[in-house]
């Protein structure tokens, strides 16, 4: 198994406790209404995604506290982006092998840590594990290059929600392979590759 130890310290795992989920509640209100504006603003400072119920979280711990998140929508269930200004024909084709990686977001304390890496590493992997061959997901656009570099493709115009411009962005295991991530900082990801032959 190859490691990570860009970040040491840093635990990725699947939120389980109700303490982790009210941390997830926090980071989601402090990134997305408090910084981006794209979801109003709460007095008690907690942003429940309208998918929570369906949500798998995947969150970022360095010394117990909650510094990271995303959460995930699995095949069978509805995903966010059906509901953007985009042609659905893609989705629908992909609809039974596919997620969608949603709410990517990281305190900015943290920031420059890799943590957004750890996450992206863990989510993939444990996508891929799970039988899902595509990922999709709304790139806010000044982080649409980045996710280019890493084998996500736009696959349609581009669209607003409040104030933020998005890009719709698929992910194959495919183009993930071909993107040859660094497997220092993707080790994750490469193990899991190499385990079904890519």
């Amino acid at each position: 198994m190859r490691t990570n130890d860009t970040t040491p310290g840093m635990i990725v795992k699947i939120a389980e406790a109700d303490a982790e989920l009210a941390a997830v509640h926090r980071i989601n209100h402090r990134v997305y209404a408090e910084e981006l504006g794209q979801d109003p603003t709460r007095a008690d400072g907690r942003l429940v995604d309208r998918f929570h119920g369906d949500n798998t979280y995947i969150i970022a711990l360095v010394d117990d506290e909650v510094v990271g998140m995303m959460a995930l929508t699995m095949p069978g269930r509805r995903f966010s982006l059906e509901d953007a200004p985009i042609d659905r024909a893609l989705i629908d084709a992909k609809r039974a092998s596919a997620a969608e990686m949603r709410r990517l977001a990281v305190l900015p304390e943290h920031r420059g840590s890799g943590c957004f890496l750890r996450i992206l590493d863990f989510c993939c992997g444990y996508l891929v594990r799970r039988g899902i061959r595509h990922a999709f997901i709304s790139a806010i656009a000044e982080r649409a290059p980045m996710y280019a570099r890493l084998g996500f493709r736009q696959f349609d115009a581009p669209f607003r929600k409040g104030p933020c411009l998005y890009y719709p962005m698929v992910l194959s295991v495919e183009s993930m392979a071909a993107a040859h991530l660094d497997p220092r900082l993707f080790p994750t990801v490469a193990d899991t590759l190499q385990a079904i032959g890519l």
